[in-house]
């Protein structure tokens, strides 16, 4: 019946007028696959978990339409929520898996709760099925490698001399000024 759901690795085994296989590895694999609600704004999958502060996330899933008719019928829009507020992009579910992939910002929020929100409010065909459903931290690395100026020499004026080791690939060095310097243009 309408909103409701089975996990199962074949559509067809939970409704007559249902078909399609897992994303990942059909035919064993399993899915979500859901008899779409008859309103708008129904929340038809959530998830509460814990999150890091200030880290942005990559949310995605895949989704597909499992109504085995090729007679016009409303698709189901899927788009996600974190922690109530409505992310501004959609997919809708209108044949094979289309993929919906979007970021989000926890800011100063340590629990997260995630769902994915079914906007179509007819029935007739607004079955889909979701795969894949994943929320990965992203996070920015600064690696660092210390840089060996070489040994203390003495110069006089008008001298130079190189410093420093050959850089290794993939680093870019700086050089932070220290308050000790006796000249900021060095």
């Amino acid at each position: 019946s309408e909103n409701t759901y089975a996990i199962g690795a074949n559509a067809s085994l939970y409704h007559n007028n249902f078909s399609g296989n897992d994303h990942t590895n059909p035919p064993s694999g399993t899915f979500f696959i859901a008899n779409g609600p008859g309103q708008a704004n129904v929340n038809v999958w959530c998830q509460t978990m814990t999150v890091q502060p200030n880290t942005l996330y990559t949310f995605s899933f895949w989704a597909r339409d499992v109504t085995n008719n090729s007679n016009p019928h409303p698709y189901a829009i899927l788009q996600a929520s974190f922690n109530g507020v409505l992310d501004p992009i959609t997919v809708e579910a209108n044949g094979g898996w289309e993929q919906y992939t979007t970021t989000w910002n926890s800011g100063n929020a340590t629990t997260l709760q995630l769902c994915i929100v079914n906007q179509q409010s007819n029935t007739g065909g607004n079955d889909f099925g979701l795969d894949d459903i994943s929320l990965t931290g992203c996070q920015n690395y600064h690696l660092a490698h210390p840089a060996n100026a070489g040994p203390d020499v003495s110069l006089c004026n008008g001298q130079s001399v190189g410093i420093g080791s050959t850089s290794n690939a993939g680093y870019q060095y700086t050089w932070n000024q220290p308050s000790v310097l006796s000249s900021s243009i060095i």
